[in-house]
């Protein structure tokens, strides 16, 4: 609830780590229900995260900040993560986008918290590493969050047999 701080270890390892979706949904005593609005039959959670502000936001891969400074993550933030992350040449070409959730509907209901994790040193392909988020929670509700680590596996496959010859990022 009210400017609770949080700082949870997510995982110890994981190799080849390409993003971090944090989805904050209320929990059942904050929902007034016997159920967290995730499982309520009431909610459009699940497709929609409710609307809890984060701040002093920050995703730790291996322990080094993924943001600078720990954000006050609202929608520009959202919007410059995830804009470069999965469209063409980093959405960077003229006249190529997607639509993304815009303004209105990140403030309003789609709150999810992104970080792009890709940018990494070639040195560290292939290494385990761990994730971390901290922040605080500023609304007035308290909330679970869902957290989802994106990562990358390669596969080689030999097409006369089917047979697996190579799998990566293990």
């Amino acid at each position: 609830g009210n400017n609770t701080s949080f700082n949870i270890l997510v995982t110890n390892g994981i190799a080849n780590i390409q993003s971090v979706l944090v989805v904050p949904f209320l929990t059942a005593s904050a929902n007034g229900t016997p159920f967290n609005t995730l499982l309520s039959p009431f909610s459009p959670s699940g497709g929609v995260p409710d609307p809890i502000v984060l701040t002093n936001f920050n995703i730790l891969v291996s322990g080094v900040n993924l943001f600078l400074n720990n954000q006050y993550y609202d929608y520009e933030q959202f919007n410059q993560e995830l804009k470069s992350s999965n469209q063409l040449n980093g959405s960077l070409t003229t006249g190529l986008a997607s639509g993304l959730i815009s303004e209105d509907m990140f403030s309003r209901g789609y709150r999810y918290y992104y970080g792009n994790a890709s940018r990494i040193l070639p040195s560290e392909e292939g290494v385990s590493r761990s994730v971390q988020i901290m922040g605080q929670n500023v609304s007035a509700v308290a909330c679970n969050l869902m957290v989802f680590v994106e990562f990358k596996r390669s596969i080689v496959i030999d097409i006369a047999t089917g047979a697996r010859i190579i799998v990566t990022g293990k």
